[in-house]
């Protein structure tokens, strides 16, 4: 498998897999929100967040026109930058 569209999430502590799960598409960005509960993810120009506990896709996906090359969440989880 391409491992440019998966994405994997790990335990910090054990080193052991949560998940591998296939995006259909080309990432260049991941980052956790403060809390630890989502990801947004700089997927195919878009951003896509994910939560870490179910793998599913929330429905905002904010569109872009080239690449997203960084991603931060706000402290308190009120926004993400993109880059």
């Amino acid at each position: 498998a391409n491992t440019s569209q998966d994405l994997f999430l790990w335990e910090a502590e054990s080193g052991k897999m949560i998940r591998r799960q296939r995006l259909g598409g080309f990432l260049t960005r991941a980052r956790l929100n403060p809390e630890g509960t989502k990801i947004a993810l700089g997927l195919d120009g878009q951003i896509v967040v994910v939560s870490v506990k179910t793998g599913e896709r929330d429905p905002l996906r904010i569109g872009t026109v080239s690449p997203i090359l960084s991603l931060a969440w706000h402290p308190r989880d009120e926004a993400v930058a993109v880059g």
